[in-house]
């Protein structure tokens, strides 16, 4: 199986089912989900089996099909997440079919976000550096070391995290530029 084709999450006879392309049950080898969602997922098919056969609506409250449904979603939002790859999810109380999980990039606001934390770490650092020349001219090259050596398993981790991704790439990009700024002005 193909990690782009992606998996659709159904239930039947009280049991989730994923698929891929048909009826055939991905490779256990390739699919590992955990106990917690596996029993989670066969939880929601039992729910969902027993209110399609007959669940009654409250007044006030939520209809169940409408929490099933709602569940179902997350659900494979989460799987989505697990396997990496897009979920497409069959309600197992109207039978429509909708794609979870493959969300367009923001690139305007993660450049925006970007943006704003490198001309932050950029300010911060040079004054920094500016404040330390006095005592030496190699005394803003270490501390710059310092905090970049310090800043960057930090911002390694955050390059995997789809929010704080932004923030990271903009640090980094604010101490490249720090460092391009010292090399100037020891030049100059």
């Amino acid at each position: 199986m193909e990690r782009g084709i992606g998996l659709e999450l159904r239930a039947r006879a009280g049991s989730a089912v994923l698929t891929s392309g048909g009826d055939r049950v991905p490779d256990p080898a390739w699919l590992v989900l955990s106990d917690e969602l596996r029993a989670a997922l066969d939880e929601w098919a039992r729910v969902a089996e027993t209110v399609t056969l007959g669940g009654n609506d409250q007044q006030g409250h939520p209809a169940p099909a409408e929490l099933v449904s709602r569940r179902g979603r997350q659900l494979a939002a989460r799987l989505a997440v697990t396997t990496g790859c897009p979920v497409g999810y069959v309600d197992p109380v109207t039978g429509g079919m909708e794609l979870i999980g493959h969300e367009p990039t923001p690139w305007a606001t993660g450049l925006t976000v970007s943006a704003m934390s490198a001309a932050m770490v950029l300010a911060a650092l040079v004054a920094l550096a500016q404040g330390l020349t006095e005592i030496g001219a190699w005394v803003p090259a270490a501390t710059l070391l310092l905090v970049t050596a310090g800043l960057a398993p930090s911002v390694w981790l955050a390059r995997l995290t789809p929010v704080w991704r932004w923030l990271g790439y903009g640090v980094a990009a604010g101490v490249l530029l720090t460092w391009v700024v010292l090399l100037l002005s020891l030049l100059g």
